[in-house]
């Protein structure tokens, strides 16, 4: 019998199926992460919008603004220092699920949490902790090619694919600013959802 991680060396179609999720992952880990970016000044202006908070926790403008971003990089940063060791030992694709499952649950609690501020910038942190799909997938992309030139490029390819994530949330809140101010936290646990199903079927780990 053949194990699952065998098949990666041996059948071109399981290494490509296996990418493309990781590749996905990595594109709905930074699109979860900036999606809400662009809706920060409204946010955090009382009466600005019927979705902005209340208030600020006694910030200004300015501190507010910078806060809500920091709060999640902070997580992120936190998180990135320690998950690429604990992948491995567990394994990648359980740190892969368990950012994915992170988001699902970070959306849905930030959602709950948006009428105030600081809780809000608590679980923005959080959500940081477990949105640290780059540094996994890095590791992954080292584990299943070969070469060093292969190795590169999918790095290469990795990195490319989270700039595009990051930018594609902007994109998606510039859309939807007629819908809410947090409507947009349903795509990043939508697309999270979807995620974890590709996981479970289509990728080797």
């Amino acid at each position: 019998n053949i194990a699952p991680y065998q098949e990666l060396y041996i059948s071109a179609k399981v290494y490509k199926r296996s990418i493309n999720a990781l590749r996905f992952a990595v594109f709905v880990d930074a699109l979860a992460g900036t999606v809400e970016q662009p809706n920060y000044p409204f946010m955090v202006t009382p009466g600005a919008h019927e979705d902005s908070f209340p208030d600020t926790g006694g910030l200004g403008f300015s501190a507010a603004t910078y806060m809500l971003p920091m709060s999640a990089l902070l997580g992120v940063a936190v998180a990135s220092m320690v998950i690429g060791r604990a992948s491995d030992k567990v394994g990648r694709k359980p740190c892969i699920l368990l950012c994915l499952y992170g988001t699902v649950v970070g959306c849905i609690i930030k959602y709950l949490f948006r009428f105030s501020f600081w809780p809000y910038c608590g679980f923005n942190f959080l959500n940081g902790l477990v949105s640290a799909s780059v540094p996994v997938a890095l590791a992954y992309a080292g584990d299943v090619n070969e070469t060093k030139r292969d190795k590169d490029g999918e790095i290469g390819v990795l990195v490319g694919v989270s700039m595009l994530g990051s930018a594609g949330g902007g994109i998606v809140a510039i859309l939807m600013e007629t819908q809410g101010l947090f409507v947009v936290s349903l795509i990043s646990f939508c697309s999270s959802l979807t995620l974890i199903y590709l996981f479970f079927i289509h990728m080797t780990l």
